[in-house]
């Protein structure tokens, strides 16, 4: 949960934007511990720990200079692309859809083929997979109980990152060079590459559109800096006026007020100060 700091955020809002469960978010605690720069003996790679054939197939550029995979932004895109193509082949089965981005389709399929002969059901836990698939989901079910209800399962609750400490996108056009975003926006050129991990020092990445992520902070300073072929993605910062509930804002802003608790670190239901400020994700 530490290393997950500052991608939770920006990964929960991707994931409910596009209408995913929000256990697909420990896809890549699974996958990498969460760590963006991690590279497997069976060369994944990225928080999302796609293979180079894989994330070539969803849209990652592999090069020289630019590896996809390790690109944040680019790399849950094609993740949480592939998850949803998974539960449409398998009807909607969460289960087999995570078994599947670990062992690949075609084995589960197999499986579920073999078992269907044998006079089974075909769910997953009649199936024959690998061991290392089988822990797989087993350990995406034990973390979502862990994370729903940590006290009562012998946990440390792990405390909320404030709500200003969330990541906004930035869409850069081919042009945009990355040390004058960098000056621009004011971030520290380490930090901005631990974010960004795709991209390397005195590297020039392929001439195209980027997508990089900045802390929010950072991103605000961007904005003001009017930077020219530089758009900022942002979460939306919401200040309480009088009337206004936690129920209220959400319906405002077409999001669940479960959800718009949980981006700000509140108890459901919580009370609201006037001048107080609230956080819309997924923006």
């Amino acid at each position: 949960m530490a290393r997950a700091e500052p991608y939770l955020q920006y990964l929960l809002g991707e994931v409910q934007r596009q209408g995913l469960p929000t256990d697909v978010i420990l896809v890549p605690m699974v996958e990498s511990a969460f760590q963006a720069t991690a590279l497997s003996t069976k060369q994944a790679a990225g928080l999302w720990q796609f293979i180079p054939a894989t994330g070539q197939q969803y849209g990652l550029l592999l090069s020289e200079n630019y590896d996809g995979r390790y690109d944040t932004h680019s790399a849950t895109q094609a993740a949480l692309k592939y998850l949803k193509r998974l539960n449409v082949l398998f009807n909607g089965d969460w289960l087999l859809s995570f078994a599947a981005y670990n062992a690949g389709e075609g084995a589960v399929q197999r499986a579920i083929q073999l078992n269907r002969i044998a006079g089974g059901n075909g769910t997953f836990w009649e199936l024959q997979l690998p061991q290392e698939t089988q822990n797989y989901v087993v350990k995406i079910l034990a973390l979502s109980k862990v994370l729903a209800d940590p006290r009562g399962l012998g946990f440390k609750p792990h405390k909320p990152m404030p709500a200003n400490n969330t990541l906004a996108r930035v869409e850069a056009k081919p042009e945009v060079n990355i040390a004058d975003l960098i000056a621009s926006s004011g971030i520290a050129p380490d930090e901005f590459y631990k974010l960004n991990p795709a991209f390397k020092p005195d590297v020039e990445p392929p001439v195209q559109a980027h997508n990089f992520l900045l802390p929010l902070e950072k991103a605000e300073i961007l904005m003001a800096a009017n930077m020219s072929g530089a758009k900022v993605y942002a979460p939306r910062k919401v200040v309480v006026q009088k009337g206004d509930t936690l129920s209220v804002l959400a319906k405002r802003h077409g999001v669940s007020e479960i959800r718009l608790a949980e981006w700000n670190g509140l108890p459901p239901r919580a009370s609201l100060r006037v001048g107080q400020e609230i956080l819309v994700l997924g923006v």
